[in-house]
């Protein structure tokens, strides 16, 4: 019954599940527009040469408190670092060195727990693309996302706020959210890993939300 339930309202979305914009374009002109209920404000900027990036607003940093900071951290081989126990709320900002790793996929496993695979936030090597993975989910429904990327470097800045997870790719080149749904009464943790290969990041920052954004 509960997996049913998920089934069922992973087709729905609540008006304080929203993303901070959805972004919409015919190929000649883009637009915006808040969630429904205008809570998540999001900021933009238009570059010299016309790109368009979105980035959450600065304000919401107060909403933070950094719990872990790192740097030249090396994974090897199918390795997995625990960044939280029961982590609900929080944001993590990675840099990578594309011309260092050597793995096939790198990134974020959000709601690890013994009754729910978790879902995957990070970067694909054999792609190139930064990708969200729910492939593997046994509650909702199952899909696959990304954008592609170039550069040596790359920026992820990820936000988790319960089932909601928004993604920045390099400063909000580009961006899009995922919803996913985790075990109830079960801890959620969240690991950073390395799949089949060595991968090193720069910089490593994980905040914990003193308070969910609702």
């Amino acid at each position: 019954k509960k997996r049913d339930f998920y089934q069922y309202y992973a087709t729905m979305m609540e008006p304080w599940d929203g993303p901070a914009a959805i972004l919409f374009t015919d190929g000649d002109v883009m637009g915006a527009v808040l969630d429904r209920n205008g809570l998540r404000p999001s900021r933009y900027y238009i570059t010299d040469d016309n790109r368009l990036t979105q980035a959450p607003i600065s304000e919401i940093d107060a909403l933070f408190e950094s719990v872990g900071h790192g740097s030249d951290v090396t994974l090897g081989a199918n390795e997995k670092i625990k960044l939280g126990d029961n982590v609900s709320c929080c944001r993590v900002r990675i840099t990578l060195d594309r011309t260092a790793n050597t793995s096939e996929r790198v990134g974020l496993l959000i709601g690890c727990s013994h009754l729910a695979r978790p879902l995957f936030v990070g970067y694909d090597d054999l792609t190139g693309w930064v990708v969200c993975d729910r492939a593997g989910a046994i509650t909702g429904a199952r899909g696959h996302r990304g954008v592609p990327v170039s550069g040596d470097t790359l920026t992820l800045e990820v936000l988790v706020d319960h089932s909601c997870v928004e993604v920045y790719v390099n400063g909000g080149l580009a961006t899009f959210t995922e919803l996913f749904y985790p075990a109830v009464n079960e801890p959620k943790s969240l690991l950073l890993a390395s799949e089949c290969g060595v991968t090193h990041i720069t910089e490593l920052e994980v905040s914990q939300l003193v308070r969910s954004i609702w």
